[in-house]
């Protein structure tokens, strides 16, 4: 090839060989994923309590979380406080995830 160009999203790649321009298209490559935020609705912790009060389907135990790029440890957070305060807990420790 003499020359080669790209279209600005990647979708397209311009060829001139021999005199001639052929156009090939290709298939850019997926996004990146994108990750929401998670999103805790605000509380009480009285309020937070009588979700937990008798609910046999929450999981029991504490986890750690190490938070941050210097991996600072927050210990003892209960599991059963999590399943109520988000949605996204309560699915992980329901399909058997370990911390």
């Amino acid at each position: 090839p003499t020359a080669l160009a790209i279209s600005p999203d990647g979708s397209t790649l311009s060829v001139c060989a021999n005199g001639c321009l052929r156009e090939v298209c290709v298939a850019a490559p997926p996004p990146p994923p994108t990750f929401a935020p998670l999103v805790v609705p605000p509380s009480t912790f009285s309020a937070d309590m009588g979700k937990m009060w008798g609910d046999a389907t929450l999981p029991q135990g504490m986890v750690t979380f190490l938070v941050g790029e210097d991996e600072e440890r927050v210990e003892h957070v209960s599991k059963n406080a999590l399943c109520v305060r988000s949605e996204f807990f309560r699915t992980m420790f329901g399909i058997g995830m370990k911390e």
